[in-house]
């Protein structure tokens, strides 16, 4: 039996969800400050500019979009071994189904702070996850079983990113503002020093 995709909510260099979290909340929030334009400052109210800030530096979870699922069943040659451990080919099915999806693409290869060892596989594409398995002609309902219970580890995966997700977002407006209050203080000592030297 073969299955459609990479492993999930993995990455090859072991950086996860909490890393990148970390990375975002600190380092990342600073950066996003220092781009903004001076006049930026000049046109707009601090909560205004912790709002564009906040647009960019949120983390959009992954949702996903079931009832937009299409399903498809295609016949194919699939290998498997006869009883004296030979391969054969014989005439299998293949089974996926395409699940639309929203939020951040990049959530797919981070791995929860909680998590199996057994992670799901899958086959990302644009804004669309496959889910999938070849089986022989005779394995038909356990092509069934693998891509709902694939379906169910994936939603249980999302569910614990949010557990992260969700505080984070909650907390990006009390780690910007104070970001976006020290850099207008700097931009007025150097509005300061350049009224003097011109005076």
């Amino acid at each position: 039996m073969a299955v459609v995709g990479d492993i999930l909510f993995y990455r090859q260099d072991q950086i996860d969800l909490d890393t990148v979290l970390r990375n975002q909340g600190n380092a990342g929030v600073r950066k996003l400050v220092e781009k903004l334009p001076d006049s930026a400052f000049a046109k707009h109210s601090d909560d205004e500019l912790v709002a564009q800030v906040f647009a960019k530096a949120h983390i959009a979870p992954l949702t996903l979009a079931l009832e937009a699922a299409k399903t498809k069943v295609q016949e194919v040659t699939v290998d498997t071994r006869n009883i004296f451990g030979d391969f054969a080919q014989v005439k299998g099915l293949s089974a996926t189904k395409e699940i639309p999806f929203t939020g951040e693409e990049d959530l797919w290869h981070l791995r929860p702070s909680s998590f199996d060892l057994n992670p799901p596989r899958g086959e990302v594409g644009g804004k669309t996850i496959v889910v999938g398995i070849e089986v022989t002609e005779d394995q038909s309902d356990q092509a069934v079983a693998y891509v709902a219970d694939t379906i169910k580890k994936i939603q249980e995966n999302i569910e614990r990113q949010n557990v992260q997700i969700k505080p984070f977002n909650d907390s990006l407006p009390s780690l910007i503002h104070p970001v976006v209050q020290q850099r207008r203080a700097r931009l007025g000592k150097a509005a300061d020093l350049l009224k003097k030297l011109q005076g």
